[in-house]
């Protein structure tokens, strides 16, 4: 039983990610990975094994915030946090996944983030969000969250970063770092898919990232919207600044959330057509 459960569960999983991942994102992490395990090859013959260390540190790491989140954030159950139970669940079901643990820390800021290993992860809400931000739009942030650990992004990120922030110290790491981030930015396209299918809404998928942006401030998020509108498409440019961030631009992300549901729309008529 337990073996057919796990069947399908992966099952699950490759159906998913077969309609939501970004394009190219595949072949951005496969062409990374290439670039870090040459050098981490090349880094073990000259430095007498720098390339293991690092990567022992990053999973080492990843079971320490492990077992420290467990003791330092609140686990969110049927009695703890009722809304917020439902509100995994559903987004588990719309992506046909199994519903995620999720944690509740005491935090100001707007802020959610996923951490774990292969498929298997933690979801990690600031108890902000709880406040400002509506059903429809903590849905996408379970969904977003999700995705993430469900294409198994959480392990790549942990793993990754590092090289993308500091080239982990190697000769090569000045082109490491663009190459993570190349790989990163797609994921990110990735894992809003993935939000944007859990809470079934593209205003409020927009109006989520929005609220991240500038707060709950109703004066602020308009204004907000109003100069993403009157911004053109990203230029040779800004896809070079964009390089620099661990997320893409805001009217990035706008942008390639209407094209997705515009496919998504598309896909639907077709299959009611048939």
């Amino acid at each position: 039983m337990e073996q057919k459960l796990t069947r399908l569960k992966r099952n699950r999983q490759q159906t998913l990610l077969r309609g939501v991942r970004y394009p190219g994102e595949i072949w951005a992490l496969a062409a990374t990975i290439t670039m870090v395990v040459t050098a981490l090859v090349v880094a073990g013959i000259l430095t007498g094994g720098l390339g293991l260390i690092l990567l022992s540190g990053a999973l080492l790491a990843l079971v320490r915030d492990h077992y420290a989140l467990r003791k330092s954030a609140a686990a969110v159950t049927e009695s703890t946090y009722p809304e917020l139970h439902r509100l995994v669940r559903l987004a588990a079901f719309r992506l046909r996944v199994l519903p995620p643990s999720v944690f509740v820390t005491q935090a100001p800021a707007f802020n959610a983030y996923a951490t774990g290993l292969h498929t298997q992860g933690n979801i990690i809400l600031h108890s902000s969000l709880l406040e400002g931000f509506t059903p429809a739009e903590l849905t996408f942030v379970l969904g977003h969250e999700l995705t993430h650990i469900v294409a198994a992004h959480t392990t790549w990120l942990r793993v990754l970063a590092p090289l993308q922030e500091r080239g982990g110290g190697l000769a090569i790491g000045p082109l490491l770092g663009p190459m993570v981030s190349f790989w990163r930015l797609r994921s990110e396209y990735t894992a809003d898919r993935g939000g944007l299918l859990s809470c079934g809404s593209l205003s409020a998928a927009i109006n989520c990232l929005v609220k991240l942006t500038a707060g709950l401030d109703a004066a602020r998020q308009t204004e907000l919207l109003k100069t993403l509108e009157s911004q053109e498409n990203s230029g040779v440019l800004s896809d070079i600044a964009e390089l620099q961030q661990t997320h893409p631009f805001l009217a990035n992300r706008i942008r390639n959330l209407r094209k997705y549901h515009t496919l998504c729309m598309r896909r639907y008529v077709a299959q009611k057509g048939e």
